[in-house]
């Protein structure tokens, strides 16, 4: 047979598909480096998922607890008292990191706030009975000071002269 004629069959060099050497069986180090790579790039889409989980985790769980009753109840006590208008301005805004815990008719939560003129945190502990809170302890600390006023109206008694009101605790 000339071998410059076709032979026709499928295992001449002209049919070939495959180019040379694609058959020929990979060195260790290649496979070795090729599941090196395969690793490295599951490793990070698995850190990434695992990443952007967590990070919806925390967002629409601080979007939750920043809108539950007890926590906009002690922000609308913050933004009608006269001396926390003063010193952090209107609106007030709760912050992102929020602390605490709401767990059936208990709940125990720092908020940060902030306004216009300045920054404080709401601090709150509040039991629900027949359907409204009743908080034992709500008061605002204001970053520039330290200093803390009661949000509590129960926490105001008599001042022992002249008749004025004076908050007696925090």
């Amino acid at each position: 047979m000339n071998p410059e004629q076709d032979s026709g069959q499928p295992g001449d060099a002209r049919w070939s598909v495959l180019p040379s050497g694609a058959g020929a069986k990979e060195s260790w180090s290649e496979r070795k480096r090729r599941l090196r790579r395969r690793r490295v790039l599951f490793g990070s889409a698995f850190v990434g998922v695992v990443f952007t989980a967590m990070l919806l985790v925390l967002v629409f769980g601080f979007r939750a607890f920043r809108s539950a009753e007890p926590c906009r109840v002690a922000l609308e006590r913050a933004g009608a008292s006269p001396p926390v208008v003063r010193m952090l301005g209107e609106p007030l805004e709760i912050g992102w990191l929020v602390r605490g815990k709401i767990k059936g008719p208990r709940a125990r939560f720092t908020l940060p706030v902030h306004g216009p003129r300045g920054r404080g945190s709401i601090h709150g502990v509040a039991v629900r009975t027949d359907g409204a809170w009743q908080f034992s302890i709500l008061f605002v600390t204001f970053a520039a000071t330290g200093e803390q006023h009661s949000l509590l109206e129960s926490m105001e008694v008599p001042a022992p002269e002249g008749g004025a009101t004076a908050p007696s605790g925090r």
